[in-house]
């Protein structure tokens, strides 16, 4: 193409882009393998009608139609004469600014790299007969599918890359059916100069990533502020059926060390929703700005099961900003086999000092059971709020709504503070029962941290703990690196409108209440437990 000048590429049959494929234009690129293209005058170009009369015109299509068993597109381009500031091969690439859209069919990309950088890429398609609508807003491409359309799938495979990251600007829209990221297949969106980056939106009956590609890199959706990098990172929007996340993929949204610029959220709208071996949310800030929220909401169940598994918000080491909240609406919340959700401002690390900054919230509301069982691999399955040694902030609330809570085999509700900061409360309110079988509730000012522990709140129409299970606010004393803590330990409080049972103390972990101190500088909190009989 000429100039400036944008290309339409319209091939009912199928479109291939073989690992040497490139792009040599001056404008945006839109590839389909719809039958024709529509204008707003009433014509419509057909790829496949030939008889239909010649058609001359300078307008631009404003939608694509698509005949019975749309063909697919293939993307293969991974050719390495371009790379981008990263020195990944950039594939199919526009121009800086301009939009990269392929509408099939199936689109399948094995490796293939498609790049359109502070631009816009967008990725859909039809499995059955339809129209698919086109905006063209001088560079910008957007397709409008109608709501009761048959989406095609989308997959992205073997270190396959949607990126659009550069200095500000760039999003990716992705409307499918099924949408497959494995082994190392991820879309990337971000700043790396001065200007806000774009958001990923990914709207899917079902969303799957999964593993770690040849290069290291694990598949799933990233949207941040890189080294250097002065801007806010862009929103994560992802709205399906059924999320599922497994061996070690993620949902990133980031501001990285040595960047200014607040992070981006992390929204998802789900059915149900699964992470499993290793696979992560994570909205953090390791450079100078805040952390982005993460947001689960779903009719369902959420899920979360494997050590290394979980959602996070983290002022990282280095990180001067405050940490984002994590937020989960569900039916049902199951953490299992060492699944976090996790809140902290790190301690220094080997490069970087330790954060500064307050820790986030976790919030759970939830109509049925909240379930919190077993550890694996030395990692507890819990909801934990921490402030680190040597850190500066306060930790983040855990709050707890459901209809049911049980908290076993090991697993732990902890808020504590090892550096200068107070740590947060911890509150339980279920309508039903509240138990904990060797399942801890803890709030603690640790061995090197100057602050105030949090309250425990328990309200419920039961508790029973068993087995050695324990509710404990604590002044930890000194170790064998950092001082006693110094503060306040916070207070117990249980109102339950039915019985209060405790039983099987472990020889090591009596069960019951505490507030305690361990030769720190303290005062010691209450412990008020209100089980209140019904009136006969």
């Amino acid at each position: 193409a000429l100039g400036n000048a944008n290309l339409f590429l319209l091939n009912p049959a199928g479109i291939v882009f073989g690992p040497n494929a490139q792009l040599n234009i001056g404008g945006s690129f839109l590839g389909s393998t719809a039958n024709s293209f529509i204008f707003d005058n009433g014509f419509e170009f057909s790829a496949t009608d030939l008889q239909a009369p010649p058609l001359l015109t300078i307008n631009i299509p404003n939608g694509l139609r698509f005949r019975d068993n749309p063909g697919s597109i293939t993307n293969q381009s991974n050719q390495s004469t371009a790379v981008d500031s990263s020195g990944n091969p950039v594939g199919l690439q526009v121009p800086s600014g301009n939009s990269l859209v392929l509408v099939g069919g199936d689109i399948n990309s094995d490796g293939g790299r498609l790049t359109a950088l502070g631009g816009r890429v967008e990725l859909g398609g039809l499995a059955g007969a339809g129209t698919v609508g086109l905006d063209v807003t001088g560079n910008t491409f957007k397709l409008n599918f109608s709501s009761d359309s048959s989406l095609s799938n989308i997959t992205l495979a073997n270190d396959a890359r949607v990126s659009v990251r550069g200095n500000g600007g760039g999003d990716i829209a992705v409307n499918t059916n099924n949408f497959s990221a494995t082994n190392g297949g991820r879309l990337v969106a971000g700043t790396e100069g001065e200007g806000n980056a774009g958001d990923i939106t990914v709207n899917a009956n079902n969303f799957n990533i999964s593993g770690v590609g040849q290069s290291g890199v694990e598949a799933g959706v990233f949207n941040q502020t890189l080294d250097g990098a002065s801007g806010n990172a862009g929103n994560i929007f992802i709205n399906t059926k059924s999320f599922n996340g497994s061996s070690g993929a993620g949902v990133t949204n980031n501001v990285l060390t040595g960047a200014t610029g607040d992070g981006g959220n992390i929204n998802i709208t789900t059915g149900s929703f699964s992470l499993t071996d290793g696979a992560q949310l994570s909205a953090s800030t390791f450079g100078q700005g805040n952390a982005g929220n993460v947001l689960v909401q779903a009719s369902d169940s959420v899920e979360l099961a494997g050590s290394n598994t979980g959602i996070l918000s983290t002022v990282g080491a280095g990180g001067v900003g405050n940490g984002g909240n994590i937020n989960i609406n569900a039916a049902s919340l199951s953490l299992k086999d060492g699944a976090q959700l996790l809140t902290i401002v790190r301690q220094a690390s080997d490069t970087q000092p330790a954060g500064k900054g307050d820790a986030g919230n976790v919030t759970v509301d939830v109509t049925g059971k909240v379930t919190i069982a077993g550890v694996k691999d030395g990692f507890s399955s819990a909801i934990f709020s921490s402030v680190g040694t040597g850190a500066t902030g306060n930790g983040g609330n855990i709050t707890i709504s459901s209809g049911s809570f049980s908290l076993t085999d090991g697993a732990q509700l902890s808020a504590s503070t090892f550096g200068q900061g107070n740590a947060g409360n911890v509150s339980v309110r279920a309508s039903d029962s509240v138990e904990l079988v060797y399942g801890d509730i803890f709030s603690t000012v640790g061995a090197g941290g100057v602050g105030k522990g949090g309250n425990i709140d328990i309200q419920g129409a039961s508790l029973s703990l068993k087995d050695g299970a324990q509710v404990q606010t604590s002044v930890l004393r000194a170790s064998d690196t950092q001082p006693a803590g110094r503060g306040d330990a916070g207070n117990v409080t249980v109102d339950v409108t039915g019985n209060v049972t405790m039983l099987e103390s472990r020889t090591d972990f009596p069960v019951g209440f505490a507030a305690s101190w361990e030769r720190g500088r303290r005062v010691m909190g209450e412990i008020l437990v209100f089980p209140l009989a019904p009136s006969p």
